[in-house]
């Protein structure tokens, strides 16, 4: 009852906000993409990594939501704050950490408004389970266009983040978990 408690509001919170356009797919992880990321070793982080620290204006670059060692995850909310003056987020695509054959549902959107990116997955009912090991991945890819030079900080909203297990307890160790934010020099 949990699970589907957790999952009905989890999609009721972002769905609130959230209006579809063309601007702002999501779908299962795309094939021609690069879903590496920095080794972690024995970190127990969410981290922001971007494909480059010194985009030009009018380049396009990639930040990676990156889960490192984290252990019976069924779903997740997170807020990504950036600089809408510097960069412009074009789509968000998501990872293959909880669906590497579409075996999640994610919901998006993106408010330059706001300067936020709201996301959150989950496993669809029935159609998988959580890895009980610990196991590391990119959740969430963010396609970035830069548009004015500067600093362009990429931030996780620690307060407003959730990753949970099945039955819609905090995944283990979540209370102690690391939020690694990361900056882009825009040239």
């Amino acid at each position: 009852m949990k699970k589907v408690l957790f999952v009905g509001l989890g999609i009721v919170f972002l769905i609130a906000g959230c209006k579809k356009n063309g601007s702002n797919p999501v779908g299962p992880p795309q094939t021609g993409e690069d879903w590496t990321f920095p080794p972690g070793g024995n970190k127990f982080a969410v981290t922001l990594v971007a494909s480059t620290s010194t985009p030009a204006v009018g380049s396009s670059f990639d930040v990676n939501v990156v889960l490192y060692n984290c252990s019976q995850v069924f779903g997740v909310s997170l807020k990504v704050g950036y600089a809408a003056d510097k960069v412009h987020i074009n789509e968000i695509l998501t990872g293959p950490y909880l669906s590497p054959d579409t075996a999640a549902i994610s919901i998006s959107k993106i408010d330059s408004s706001f300067s936020t990116v709201s996301y959150g997955a989950t496993f669809k009912a029935g159609s998988a389970s959580a890895a009980t090991t610990a196991q590391s991945g990119v959740l969430v890819k963010l396609k970035c266009t830069a548009k004015q030079a500067g600093s362009a900080p990429f931030t996780l909203a620690g307060q407003e983040m959730h990753i949970e297990t099945s039955d819609g307890s905090p995944v283990p160790g979540f209370a102690s978990i690391a939020l690694e934010n990361d900056t882009v020099a825009v040239q």
